[in-house]
């Protein structure tokens, strides 16, 4: 579904364009496999990963450079998109409140962005919820995509979202992989 309309931002005014592409089993087997059995035996850090102007942070790490190329040519193929990475990182989210946010920045270059959900327990409440913006700049929720390991969530930059754990009676973590790419005409 896409939708688009104009809505104020702390920056200004931004057009908001809601679009979503969701995929079950998105990552092959064999190499599912290998990031599933790999991922918490990262060094996971604060710092790594942190957009600006918005406060949202996550624990993150960098995965091999032969999973980002992987990710990028998955993401190409599900799209039809030229793609070019702004940045791809593991993300480990355990959080007690919602942080409703956009992470496009058009001074970055950041167009679009996918989240595969790696490893954790599998819920309704421990995925992400995806926003609209009312005439009066509120954010409400308008899809709320479920956690299930192998899923692949593919949206505009533009779009705003929030993890969705803070509603899960289960806080244990949740393991993504997470891309932001620029979209090459």
């Amino acid at each position: 579904m896409k939708v688009k309309k104009k809505v104020p931002t702390p920056a200004g005014e931004m057009e908001e364009t809601f679009d979503i592409l969701i995929r079950d089993y998105f990552i092959d087997e064999k190499k599912y496999e290998e990031i599933y059995n790999s991922i918490p035996f990262n060094t996971w850090q604060e710092g790594y990963l942190q957009i600006k102007d918005i406060g949202h942070l996550w624990y993150s790490a960098a995965p091999p450079q032969s999973i980002k190329d992987y990710l990028k040519e998955k993401c190409e193929k599900w799209t039809g998109k030229k793609l070019q990475e702004r940045w791809c990182a593991y993300t480990l989210v355990s959080r007690a409140t919602p942080i409703v946010h956009c992470d496009y920045n058009p001074k970055e270059g950041c167009d679009c962005q996918v989240l595969v959900y790696i490893r954790g327990n599998e819920s309704l409440n421990r995925g992400t919820g995806f926003y609209t913006t009312d005439e009066k700049g509120e954010h409400n929720l308008n899809t709320h995509i479920g956690f299930r390991e192998n899923r692949a969530i593919f949206f505009d930059a533009r779009v705003y979202h929030s993890p969705l754990i803070w509603l899960a009676n289960d806080k244990s973590p949740r393991y993504s992989l997470a891309a932001q790419y620029k979209e090459i005409k």
